[in-house]
């Protein structure tokens, strides 16, 4: 979407429909367009709530003033491009080429180079710009430096309002707190302006330290209306200038993914009450005496840590369990009559490698997706004593080449390499899914693979005993 279109769904009315229109529905303009009066409850008179409406409609006028109305990018039917293949063709192999997890960022010796070719296909013709920019939904900064600019922030907003960027659909945003602060609080932006950045925002990601506030709260509210899930920095919640956070949170209408792993809750005793109901996704830092209730359907559950206090028969509902740190061995025994019972639904499971892995993978029958912070042989290894996983995540150097797992030398998996994220700077998250169940038969394996041509099965060397 162009941000002319966007800029069309914003509905202009004139100053004899605004005359017409009673003070309540004034005020509910006034709520659909965020407009903020600080002195609207003093003086809330119908003549000014149609002069700040006005206002407001003259800002939209005056930024699509500065587009070109007949915009030549979305003329794409005219001239004489010709391809080799139908243009649809064309798109699904460009769509099934497009990563899921594509990151883009305006310094371009940040962009991956992997995704380099992908980003210039938007410059070969006017239909492929479009497509491209329906596709870049993901959008992520959080280093300053990456900007060639003493201004990150109007960088970024004049790359998204231009007519020539593919930054039109952002869904996935991930920003640092300092690039998000200078947006939402700097006066010169208009409300339509910044919304054009957060208005289809579903995923919203805060990196790096500065400190997150009611009001920045208050911002999200305001401005992604459309937001889903929301990780937060590493910040004190409980302080001051926060206090209000977790009432504020339950104002985000269609929130259901609320990340705190990164937070430090400071003299707060957390309660699982003190989220809304709507919660689905929870991530936590460390708490104690926690417990689910009756009133929340949690099913994605992220600790740091378990003691007995914390289970209950809510437990039974959680499908993905995440544990951040290494857990205790008494938490070990609690999470082993866990995953053991037949009551058991957790399918998705992320947890430090033990001993104790073993015995629960040889009776749990659940689990289809298993995450146990080690490398591949090591997962493959662990997976083969259950008979239901079918996707596993394992750790990878990055200083290896990206290749070195599709020179089929060792032994088979059956597993091949469909993704991978980066953990940190020497370390990335690779994802592989089971095609096949690997045998002692070499040629019986490559007979199988030979069936898949343009796949990455994965092979390892076995490490010396």
């Amino acid at each position: 979407m162009t941000t002319k279109e966007i800029l069309d769904q914003q509905q202009l009315f004139s100053r004899d429909e605004l005359e017409n229109m009673n003070r309540k529905e004034l005020e509910n303009l006034m709520v659909k367009y965020s407009i903020k009066y600080h002195g609207l409850q003093i003086r809330k008179t119908k003549p000014k709530l149609i002069e700040l409406i006005e206002k407001y409609q003259d800002q939209i006028i005056d930024l699509k003033s500065k587009l070109v109305i007949d915009n030549s990018m979305e003329q794409y039917h005219r001239g004489t491009v010709e391809y080799r293949l139908p243009t649809l063709i064309i798109n699904r192999i460009i769509r099934d080429l497009w990563h899921d997890d594509i990151y883009f960022s305006l310094g371009k010796h940040c962009l991956r180079s992997n995704y380099r070719w992908l980003l210039s296909i938007a410059l070969v013709s006017k239909e492929f710009f479009k497509l491209i920019s329906l596709l870049f939904t993901r959008f992520a900064h959080v280093n300053t430096a990456d900007f060639q600019s003493n201004n990150p922030s109007q960088h970024l907003m004049n790359s998204v309002a231009s007519r020539f960027s593919i930054l039109k659909n952002i869904s996935h945003l991930t920003l640092s707190m300092s690039i998000f602060v200078e947006i939402i609080n700097r006066t010169t932006y208009k409300s339509v302006e910044i919304g054009l950045i957060f208005n289809r925002v579903r995923t919203l990601r805060l990196k790096n330290y500065v400190m997150f506030q009611d009001d920045h709260c208050k911002s999200i509210i305001q401005h992604m209306p459309n937001l889903e899930s929301l990780t937060l920095p590493t910040i004190p919640i409980g302080i001051d200038s926060n206090k209000n956070l977790f009432e504020l949170l339950k104002e985000i209408p269609k929130l259901t993914s609320l990340d705190l792993s990164f937070t430090i809750f400071f003299k707060l005793d957390f309660s699982i009450e003190m989220i809304s109901s709507s919660i689905q996704k929870l991530k936590l830092p460390i708490v104690h005496n926690f417990k689910l209730s009756d009133t929340h359907r949690i099913t994605t559950l992220g600790l740091s840590g378990l003691d007995c206090q914390m289970i209950n028969s809510q437990f039974k509902q959680i499908t993905k369990l995440i544990f951040f740190n290494e857990i205790s061995s008494e938490a070990e025994k609690i999470l082993k009559v866990l995953l053991c019972s037949p009551d058991c639904k957790v399918n998705t499971l992320y947890v430090h490698n033990g001993k104790w892995i073993d015995e629960v993978l040889g009776q749990n029958q659940t689990i289809t997706t298993l995450d146990i912070t080690d490398d591949l042989e090591t997962t493959f290894k662990a997976s083969l004593k259950s008979t239901s996983i079918k996707l596993f995540i394992f750790l990878k150097s990055i200083f290896f080449p990206n290749d070195s797992y599709q020179q089929k030398i060792g032994q088979a998996t059956g597993y091949v390499h469909y993704k991978s994220k980066n953990r940190n700077v020497h370390q990335q998250k690779c994802y592989a899914k089971k095609i096949y169940h690997a045998s002692q038969n070499a040629n019986d394996n490559k007979t199988i693979e030979a069936t898949y041509p343009n796949i990455k099965f994965l092979y390892f060397v076995p490490k010396e005993v």
